[in-house]
């Protein structure tokens, strides 16, 4: 499965888990979902499955799903819906969490006189649990530029240090850009700043845990060998064992934990965008000596 296919999975995933779908992986890539009457509704947008109008005086109170993240999959099932990029599932998923996010826009008032214009963000909190290890979990925020799409990390830190009001920019305001991502172009791109990340920090407590794990292998199948040569029946056992290992492999786990859609002023000076958010950042200059 590719990068963008993972991400898009764990995306989705994330989304289920937090509308309070009731989620089974019947067989690898093939997940069972299962949504009350309310949540489905949400899902689709506001509106009912078509079919619930037709099934009779008492409709079920559960609606079913089956959705899976692999062609392969979608090809062996035929009732299985394949969530992939500019699918029409994945948008749907993309505007409801648009709609159940609406309470947490903001913007920050633009300067006067200064030729400002609105530029929209959507400020991504992931959650990074690292599964194999002592080391605790941590929160990665990263402002991805809806026009450029660029990941800003700074900016990111600096939003809760900000000034900012509820909701949109007011209409009669500074111009607001146009944006080129939308919030599944946006969540790859959070992602991929994640994966760069990871791969620059130090790997060192997942050697360790992959070389005890190693190590514990290895203990059990020489001990499962010796049972074999004396006769015991240890197969299942042994499966059941090897599969816990497997099941504590190191990992790093990646969920979305929150999105905000934010409008920051930016304006152009010489061809490059300046964020103004960003100009009390810059250290001061120093006064001019009195005797030049």
């Amino acid at each position: 499965m590719h990068a963008g296919d993972q991400a898009v999975k764990r995306f989705v995933l994330r989304y289920l888990e937090l509308l309070g779908a009731a989620v089974e992986e019947t067989e690898p890539g093939l997940f069972r979902i299962e949504l009350s009457r309310e949540q489905a509704a949400e899902l689709e947008g506001g509106n009912v499955p078509a079919w619930l109008w037709t099934a009779g005086p008492n409709p079920p109170s559960q609606v079913t799903y089956y959705f899976t993240f692999s062609p392969e999959t979608a090809q062996k099932h035929a009732a299985a819906e394949l969530v992939s990029p500019g699918s029409h599932r994945l948008q749907q998923v993309v505007e409801s969490v648009r709609n159940l996010a609406r309470a947490t826009r903001a913007h920050l008032p633009a300067p006067p006189g200064m030729g400002a214009r609105f530029r929209p963000f959507y400020l991504m909190c992931l959650r990074v649990d690292f599964r194999g290890s002592a080391q605790r979990g941590q929160l990665f925020r990263v402002a991805v530029d809806r026009v450029d799409g660029v990941p800003l990390r700074q900016l990111a830190e600096l939003l809760s240090r900000l000034p900012l009001a509820a909701g949109p920019p007011p209409e009669h305001g500074a111009p607001v850009e146009r944006p080129r991502l939308d919030l599944a172009d946006a969540f790859l791109a959070a992602y991929r700043e994640l994966l760069e990340q990871l791969e620059r920090s130090d790997a060192a407590w997942a050697q360790e845990a992959l070389e005890s794990l190693i190590r514990e292998r290895e203990r059990l199948v020489a001990y499962f060998e010796q049972c074999q040569r004396e006769g015991l029946d240890v197969s299942d056992e042994r499966a059941r064992r090897l599969a816990e290992l497997e099941a504590v492999r190191p990992r790093v786990h990646v969920r979305l934990q929150g999105v905000c859609e934010a409008y920051l002023p930016v304006r152009t000076v010489d061809g490059t965008v300046e964020h103004l958010a960003l100009l009390p950042l810059r250290p001061a200059q120093a006064p001019a000596p009195a005797w030049r």
